[in-house]
């Protein structure tokens, strides 16, 4: 296959291509805005019919989608059912799995030994799942005070990466078997901040134990509020470790719903 030269450019050339970009650089023009992909979800409605008051976005792990964590959003419809469950699909086939139905939200996991590629590869998705998250609830008409964040594994690294870099705090966030996939952007970004609830299983040998009490103390170390619990497990989650976690959510939302009926009241 041949290869075709670039051509040099003259000086003169250069100098005016050089004044086109600066004037175009100076030029108060806005920018456009970013794209992102698409994200695919299985959305689940409250079963009473009325209109939700509260989102749940449940966030997969590894190698897995959306629809696998439809057991999650039926165990939690039942302390909070006026919530629209919202599933998405991670953006992108999952690496070691050619079936396109496992998916992944970085390449990057636990056991990696690249900490630095994990952080460079969760900070281009966050983007695109907080992007998705506002198109959903303007869809159902909600703000980021009726949302809870949650994930397992690589679906709980995303929430605790994600949530806190919103433009306005969500309720809460619940994680499972996760970890602080970015200490540092955590120390230097610009963040919100919302109580977590993070759960892990002390025989995990997937994303090893010792993740929760790190991230556990980075956030507090940052002003937030933390919560934790561990379980007799593996890489997994019980029912006692979900009925943990579906109540912290609604304790939560609980408050959120509170907070702002005084401020409604009070004028403030």
């Amino acid at each position: 296959m041949q290869e075709r030269a670039t051509p040099l450019l003259s000086r003169r050339q250069f100098m005016g291509g050089l004044l086109a970009t600066s004037f175009a650089l100076g030029a108060d023009t806005p920018q456009p805005s970013p794209v992102y992909p698409p994200l695919h979800s299985l959305d689940i409605l409250p079963k009473t019919g009325a209109a939700p008051t509260s989102m749940v976005v449940l966030l997969h792990g590894f190698g897995a989608n959306g629809q696998s964590l439809r057991w999650w959003a039926d165990a939690w419809a039942a302390v909070l059912p006026n919530a629209v469950f919202v599933l998405p699909d991670a953006p992108q086939q999952c690496r070691d799995n050619t079936d396109p139905q496992s998916r992944q939200w970085f390449a990057t996991r636990a056991l990696d030994p690249d900490a630095a590629q994990r952080a460079v590869e969760i900070r281009g998705t966050a983007p695109v799942l907080n992007h998705f998250i506002d198109t959903k609830l303007a869809q159902y008409n909600l703000k980021d005070r009726h949302l809870v964040m949650a994930g397992i594994s690589q679906g709980a690294m995303m929430a605790l990466h994600a949530a806190p870099r919103r433009g306005r705090p969500c309720s809460a966030v619940v994680a499972y078997n996760g970890m602080l996939a970015d200490p540092a952007g955590l120390r230097h970004d610009r963040l919100v901040r919302m109580p977590i609830f993070a759960g892990h299983g002390r025989q995990d040998n997937v994303v090893p134990y010792r993740h929760l009490a790190e991230a556990a103390q980075a956030f507090r170390g940052e002003g937030f509020k933390v919560e934790t619990a561990s379980y007799n497990l593996g890489h997994s989650v019980d029912a006692a470790g979900l009925r943990q976690g579906a109540a912290f959510a609604q304790r939560h939302l609980a408050n959120a719903a509170a907070s702002r009926q005084r401020r409604w009241f009070f004028g403030l």
